[in-house]
């Protein structure tokens, strides 16, 4: 071997020990899936004001923000979900937090802004706007706002 062929190997194992190292990193930073948030998750109803940043909603609750898996947002326009930065909003939803942290994801089932309920979940977590034909017809998303049963 000669010495450029040396720094070529040490160079690919440089990058390859990278890599590899930066596997574990690059999954923690992964979004979560829906149907993850579910099955580990708690159920819970929480109030708190939303905040928008980086293109996702989040709810401040007791300084803490709470990631939220809604709709997509061509949804919720169409349902007239009206959902403003610093908006007063009480969700309820699948929370999971992988590390335990106060802070955590919330897969939102029903969400109440301006004393109006909209449905983005069934009671099991399936999404309105998919399987078994749920929210497949035409409809406004919202709900007659007596929990989530109604």
């Amino acid at each position: 071997m000669t010495k450029n062929d040396h720094s070529i190997l040490k160079l690919a194992l440089v990058l390859l020990f990278s890599v590899i190292l930066a596997i574990p990193a690059y999954a923690q930073d992964q979004p979560m899936r829906s149907r993850e948030i579910i099955e580990k998750g708690t159920f819970i109803e929480t109030t708190g004001n939303l905040r928008h940043m980086g293109g996702e909603w989040f709810l401040a609750v007791d300084q803490v923000l709470h990631q939220l898996y809604t709709a997509p947002p061509e949804l919720r326009k169409e349902w007239g979900v009206p959902m403003e930065e610093h908006k007063q909003a009480t969700v309820t939803g699948f929370f999971y937090s992988p590390d335990g942290d106060p802070a955590g994801v919330i897969a939102v089932s029903t969400i109440t802004l301006d004393g109006k309920e909209f449905r983005f979940r069934e009671d099991d977590g399936t999404p309105r706007w998919r399987g078994r034909g749920a929210g497949t017809t035409p409809g406004d998303g919202t709900r007659s706002g007596r929990g989530p049963g109604s």
